[in-house]
């Protein structure tokens, strides 16, 4: 059964050695041979595991666990030997064939100021709203409106409203069917009562 690669291999493949890679793992060894260190004792005070560094000196890019880590095993190291740590994890990357091209960092421009200030839109907004107000009062309070008349009853259903017993309506005046006087030969006035057919 193949054994499981982990995530970052399957991403970037890793070539086994590269000419810049042997170069800066020699760098990196020549360094530490002249500080008289020993592979296990810089492997201890890096806390690096001995075989990591091994494969760093050799030039050996696939021994190594991932690019990251890679990476950072090369800062720790130039750095601990007093080497120039940003040239060397450069001179890495690129023989290791994985130097990223530098990104164009784009940021975001402010929008620029532009349109009508809030305060000029308040203004406009109350101004507007007291002039409604005052059209509206101006309009609805007025004393110079004028109401139509209606005109009043004819004196002939008023007076048939009476006898139907129905109240007089108010503000009407007419005069009172008892003191009028009845033309010949009519029959006095009565109350009549409409009949209902069983």
């Amino acid at each position: 059964m193949p054994r499981p690669v982990p995530y970052d291999m399957k991403r970037q493949p890793r070539p086994e050695t590269s000419a810049e890679a042997v170069r800066v793992g020699e760098e990196l060894r020549d360094a530490r041979l002249s500080l008289g260190v020993s592979l296990e004792e810089m492997a201890e005070q890096l806390r690096i595991n001995r075989r990591y560094l091994a494969a760093l000196e050799e030039g050996r890019v696939r021994d190594l666990p991932g690019v990251a880590y890679a990476t950072g095993f090369v800062r720790s190291y130039a750095t601990m030997l007093g080497l120039d740590a940003p040239d060397m994890v450069r001179r890495f990357r690129e023989g290791a064939g994985i130097a990223t091209a530098p990104k164009d960092l784009v940021f975001p421009e402010p929008v620029p100021d532009r349109g009508v200030p809030a305060g000029a839109i308040i203004m406009v907004g109350t101004v507007l709203a007291i002039a409604g107000y005052a059209g509206w009062y101006y309009w609805s309070g007025s004393s110079t409106r004028t109401v139509d008349e209606v005109p009043a009853l004819p004196p002939r259903l008023e007076q048939s409203a009476r006898e139907a017993g129905a109240p007089p309506l108010p503000g009407v005046n007419l005069p009172d069917s008892a003191g009028q006087s009845q033309p010949p030969g009519t029959p006095p006035a009565s109350t009549a009562t409409p009949r209902v057919n069983p």
